[in-house]
């Protein structure tokens, strides 16, 4: 996982240079796992009381599975190589996933909706672990196809 856990003295740390600067601060519950809505404050020189804003963690979460879910889309019948393990994004946990290289516009997608639900604090989730990346195929599903990873012995 590329995220780490911040403690309380480091939340207090950061809101400290953050009002110290003028700058903008936002704290994280650090309650991992859940969906809801996320609630940041900042605070910068020109006000006297900090502002509330509450955000859709929900709606958030679906733009990410809705993008990240193009970006593994695949299709079985094209002759083009796919899903060869040189692309990927990310999933709630912070873990890669493997994604068609071919679609480097759902790519950027998906990679642009992880960093918008991650931003307000709504992720990623501390999920415990996360699977070995590495080459996959393009397997049938639907109308299309998803690309899988092949594991090793499986």
């Amino acid at each position: 996982m590329r995220g780490s856990t911040w403690s309380f003295g480091a939340l207090g740390l950061l809101a400290g240079l953050g009002s110290a600067c003028g700058g903008k601060a936002v704290l994280d519950s650090g309650a991992g796992g859940g969906g809801g809505s996320a609630t940041t404050s900042s605070t910068t020189s020109n006000t006297t009381s900090p502002t509330t804003t509450t955000v859709d963690c929900d709606s958030l979460k679906q733009a990410l599975d809705d993008a990240v879910a193009a970006a593994v889309a695949c299709w079985p019948s094209d002759p083009q190589p796919q899903c060869t393990g040189t692309a990927y994004v990310y999933d709630t946990c912070q873990c890669q996933i493997l994604a068609n290289e071919t679609n480097p516009q759902a790519i950027a997608a998906a990679l642009e909706a992880f960093d918008a639900w991650v931003a307000p604090g709504c992720g990623p989730w501390d999920c415990g672990f996360c699977p070995v990346f590495g080459p996959g195929a393009c397997v049938p599903s639907g109308n299309g196809g998803h690309c899988v990873l092949i594991t090793p012995g499986g």
